[in-house]
């Protein structure tokens, strides 16, 4: 089952949807690499696994270079997985990573008291 991703275009987004959620926000920074492609496929079904529980959100680096600049995310290191808890970044991956070390760090979020 696909879940709901979020596509975040600008800074007043980003702030709203992730930023000032006190749940766990799992954010791709992606490109038009194949490898992005390949995570744009699988945030959508980690989404529906944790439908209600996390929030999922997708940044375009070709749209939204300056949001991904402030972040740490430049064109040549996408993809990018982040993890923010409490509106903070809490972990961050670069390249593809297999979709279970994602459910680990969520999973591990969960465990950790909302501000």
């Amino acid at each position: 089952m696909a879940g709901n991703v979020v596509s975040i275009l600008n800074r007043s987004e980003f702030r709203a949807e992730v930023l000032q959620w006190a749940d766990p926000v799992l954010v791709l920074f992606s490109g038009a690499d194949g490898h992005s492609k390949k995570l744009d496929r699988t945030l959508p079904t980690l989404a529906g696994e944790f439908d209600g529980r996390a929030k999922f959100a997708m940044v375009d680096v070709t749209v939204a270079d300056l949001l991904a600049a402030d972040h740490g995310v430049r064109p040549q290191n996408v993809p990018t997985m982040v993890l923010f808890l409490n509106g903070r970044a809490v972990q961050r991956w670069g390249n593809e990573q297999n979709p279970e070390v994602y459910r680990k760090a969520l999973e591990q979020a969960f465990a950790h008291p909302k501000a």
